[in-house]
């Protein structure tokens, strides 16, 4: 809506950096995983991604008027751990985005309020996920839940940050078969305040996401698809935006392809694609280019379920604790018959020395 750019706002809250990868392992970008990382894991992971028209505005018969944000990159950085089998914690921080708009698009942009910087940073996210289902414990899909935490460190001045927190969670589904593997998510982000800026409102979201990988040269490469987006729930701000509310501008929505390299001998993985927005909604840009890489690694955790101090892996009798009595402690069996009389040293007047069996006292 061209005609808005005499309406200026002041207090500028909107974040068009919608690349805001997952903080997961050798998986999908944006698409969230009911696969987590297997217990003891932690890897990192950093990302650089370019969006083109990410954020503009259009005539009534959607041809582009005039641009707000055209040219953006992001670098982000990200932290997981996984302490057990079923907890996932992830920390996502876009720590620089660049605006490299053009002096006509930035003039534009101040105009609406914007601060003019042409660098900052973008709001931190954790998240945890829960998995009380995993395909590889023998269920027939994984399931996670996912609660998210969005806290308002980015530039919102620049367009990069929501100045607002947010609080939301994600219900993620996933099935692995030997050639194809999918996974899904659906959920809702509230935040606490918004501001409406050139008709755009950015409030409550309902997110979703559905991707399809395809591993290749045995499992050394994978093809992925990603399909992603949110709608905004306006509620009472659609009122605050006024005749300007353009509904596809409030559901933005892109499709991405990659490749990623898994290479089984190291602990890393790389991907790298490309895709565009579906619609006109903020943030949804004409072209997005992407690359990632992850390191990780994985403190095997091998546990002592009988609890003598010798681990499970060394204990000959795991669920059978030691009874460190100063006969064959090292191999984790209570020894209750020393002397293999058939009499329990409890009960056996001599537990060291064998009972003879010869009809007399057999019992002491």
């Amino acid at each position: 809506a061209a005609g808005d750019l005499a309406a200026v706002e002041q207090a500028v809250a909107i974040d068009v950096q919608r690349f805001d990868v997952e903080a997961q392992l050798r998986t999908f970008s944006l698409v969230r995983d009911a696969e987590q990382a297997r217990p003891g894991t932690f890897g990192g992971q950093l990302g650089l991604s370019y969006a083109w028209n990410p954020f503009e505005l259009g005539n009534s018969d959607g041809s582009r008027a005039v641009g707000i944000v055209d040219h953006l990159l992001g670098f982000e950085a990200g932290l997981i751990y996984a302490p057990t089998s079923w907890l996932q914690i992830g920390l996502s921080f876009p720590f620089l985005q660049v605006d490299a708009s053009g002096e006509d698009t930035r003039r534009v942009a101040t105009t609406l309020g914007a601060s003019g910087a042409n660098a900052g940073v973008g709001d931190l996210s954790l998240a945890l996920g829960f998995a009380p289902l995993r395909q590889a414990d023998g269920h027939a899909l994984s399931l996670a839940i996912v609660p998210r935490f969005v806290f308002p460190t980015g530039s919102a001045g620049m367009l990069v940050g929501s100045g607002a927190f947010s609080l939301g969670g994600d219900v993620a589904v996933g099935r692995r078969w030997e050639r194809v593997r999918l996974a899904a998510h659906l959920g809702y982000l509230w935040q606490s305040t918004s501001t409406p800026l050139a008709g755009t409102y950015a409030d409550d979201t309902l997110r979703y996401g559905l991707g399809l990988g395809v591993p290749l040269a045995k499992g050394t490469w994978e093809l992925d698809l990603e399909w992603a987006g949110g709608a905004v729930v306006l509620g009472e701000g659609a009122a605050r935006v006024g005749d300007a509310y353009a509904p596809l501008r409030h559901a933005p929505m892109e499709v991405l392809l990659a490749a990623m390299w898994l290479p089984p001998e190291l602990p890393l993985s790389l991907r790298f694609g490309a895709g565009r927005g579906l619609t006109s909604g903020y943030g949804a840009p004409d072209l997005r280019l992407f690359v990632e890489i992850e390191a990780s690694r994985t403190e095997v955790v091998v546990r002592d379920r009988d609890g003598d101090g010798l681990r499970d892996d060394v204990d000959v009798c795991p669920l059978d604790p030691e009874d460190l009595d100063g006969f064959e402690d090292s191999d984790g069996c209570p020894e209750l018959d020393h002397d293999q009389d058939g009499l329990p040293d409890i009960a056996d007047a001599c537990p060291l020395d064998r009972e003879d069996v010869d009809g007399f006292e057999d019992t002491d």
